[in-house]
């Protein structure tokens, strides 16, 4: 069925509901399995829920109106150089979960039937690394990762900061203004609550400490 709408022609496709449909499935389940699975709890937040709902299909459709044309490639290609992060990313997952997710859209463009596969894939790595990390890592032999947790301190202050002995686990550094913006990582927690205890109140305009 065809309507006149805002002065053009609105066909009601199906087809593009159901693809579009089908990248926020998939998107949704990957974070459902992060956070089930491989226990990703910062992704419990409502602005994840919509990133991994909507981002996906943002990337379908984004190849499907670049698809057909070599001009639009180009276009889109610089409209999208543009963006950057404006805020620094917390954990380097969450920026691998970014490209997972315009990976789907992508992908299920060209072959959603490899979507699946590509999902039931990460199923089974992401259902290995928790099993290693629960029983395997516990072993000193075969322990591949770090022990203990790395905590991440962000702080935002009016003013440059001595940061000590933590200097070596700084991740981040700007500066906007007036404002004085850092990220600090360790895996002691102790560490970075004795630097805020030590810190000049009028120095410190907001800090959290994640894990």
């Amino acid at each position: 069925m065809i309507y006149t709408l805002f002065g053009f022609n609105f066909i009601f496709d199906i087809s593009l509901i159901q693809a579009v449909l089908f990248c926020t499935v998939i998107g949704s389940y990957f974070r459902i399995l992060l956070i089930v699975v491989n226990r990703q709890n910062w992704l419990k937040t409502y602005s994840q829920v919509i990133n991994f709902a909507i981002l996906p299909a943002i990337g379908f459709l984004i190849t499907s109106v670049i698809s057909t044309s070599i001009a639009l490639s180009l276009g889109m290609v610089g409209a999208l150089s543009i963006i950057r992060f404006r805020t620094p990313v917390k954990n380097p997952i969450e920026l691998v979960s970014y490209f997972l997710l315009l990976t789907v859209g992508i992908v299920s463009n060209v072959n959603p039937n490899l979507t699946l596969n590509f999902a039931f894939f990460m199923t089974f790595v992401l259902l290995l690394l928790s099993i290693y990390e629960k029983f395997v890592s516990k072993s000193k032999i075969f322990n591949l990762f770090e022990e203990g947790d790395i905590f991440i301190l962000s702080i935002e202050s009016n003013s440059n900061l001595d940061l000590g002995n933590l200097k070596k686990g700084l991740v981040h550094f700007s500066k906007n203004q007036e404002t004085y913006l850092y990220r600090i990582s360790s895996n002691n927690q102790n560490n970075l609550f004795n630097f805020i205890e030590n810190l000049d109140e009028s120095k410190v305009i907001s800090y959290s400490i994640d894990k």
